[in-house]
């Protein structure tokens, strides 16, 4: 719960928006900053540290137990908190209260694989962004708030030249996929840049970040690649109105950042096997690669494109609001 983190904030829009529905919410969360939320959300924090694995899981088991046996809540949602819920979850089942999971992410965490036996279920964005398949799993889209994204329509000067890509500088986000397709592309249209926003969410990933930079000093040399830190998630829908189109190479769940790319306007090119699920490939081959994404955009008329564009920002406002996710997730939790 603090708005100035650059990757969690939204999950305070996230229990603002479920506030408008219940009574009561109550937030047990890993740390307080800055956040503004109405006279019926409760938080409390479970000052969670990283590396005091012990030390954290006897100090959040202290709190959420006392609060479920005295507050018998009606429902439990753990937001993106696999390892909490398989802390929390076998005693919310002997004592009866539904408790469910938000998970989206492709990796089978081992304390995923332990809560599913006792959650109620697992809701996740997509289908196929969740390991876990069966009759527990629900899926009910992103949460993003389209009033948050202006739409951008494409003039009839449109170029594909500036490109970037916004996400952690983790190894599972393929960043050198994406420096490699574009130096490719590059070779026939010499005049584009590519923006990379974003850092490494790990120790390891840091070290990772760091042979990518130096490997390709010399591009940033050139001019036509930058590195550059992560900015405010509050930013996010302004910088993308700078680009051309987005490029992406993450192939495991639904990147909200893809559906944010898309709510502006801008094309994206992606192997992101969910993202061609929900929106289809710009190329026609049976086999998606990135630089064969890149050949398709290009070849398209400004007013194919414009009209294609316009179709997936409203895919997006059906299957991605916060209103529709809000809705379907209160109704769960109801």
């Amino acid at each position: 719960m603090d708005e100035e983190d650059r990757l969690l904030s939204h999950q305070i829009q996230a229990v603002n928006r479920l506030a408008e529905s219940f009574v009561d919410v109550y937030v047990i969360t890993g740390k307080i900053g800055k956040y503004k939320s109405p006279p019926n959300v409760h938080v409390m924090s479970s000052q969670w540290k990283s590396g005091y694995n012990i030390l954290n899981a006897l100090r959040f088991l202290s709190i959420a137990l006392r609060f479920v046996v005295s507050k018998r809540p009606i429902s439990i949602f753990s937001h993106m908190t696999d390892v909490q819920t398989a802390l929390l979850a076998p005693f919310t089942k002997l004592l009866g209260i539904p408790h469910y999971l938000w998970y989206a992410h492709t990796h089978p965490s081992i304390f995923l694989r332990w809560g599913k036996f006792w959650v109620t279920g697992i809701i996740t964005s997509t289908v196929g962004s969740c390991p876990i398949k069966g009759p527990k799993v629900l899926a009910i889209g992103q949460a993003i708030d389209p009033d948050d994204y202006n739409f951008n329509k494409l003039g009839s000067s449109y170029s594909l030249n500036n490109f970037v890509h916004i996400g952690r500088f983790d190894p599972s986000k393929n960043i050198e996929q994406i420096i490699r397709s574009l130096q490719e592309f590059r070779k026939a249209h010499p005049g584009i840049s590519l923006t990379l926003i974003g850092q490494p969410s790990t120790p390891a990933a840091t070290v990772h970040a760091a042979q990518i930079i130096k490997k390709y000093e010399e591009d940033v040399k050139d001019g036509w690649l930058n590195f550059r830190d992560s900015i405010p998630r509050s930013e996010v829908s302004v910088e993308l109105l700078k680009y051309d189109c987005f490029i992406h190479a993450y192939t495991g769940s639904l990147d909200k950042a893809l559906v944010e790319a898309t709510m502006v306007g801008l094309p994206i090119a992606t192997i992101n096997p969910e993202y061609l699920v929900e929106f289809g490939p710009w190329s026609k081959g049976s086999q998606v690669s990135l630089l064969e994404e890149l050949d398709a955009i290009n070849g398209e008329s400004s007013e194919n494109l414009g009209s294609e564009l316009y179709n997936r920002r409203k895919i997006c406002e059906e299957k991605h609001s916060i209103a529709h996710w809000s809705e379907s997730l209160t109704d769960i939790l109801s």
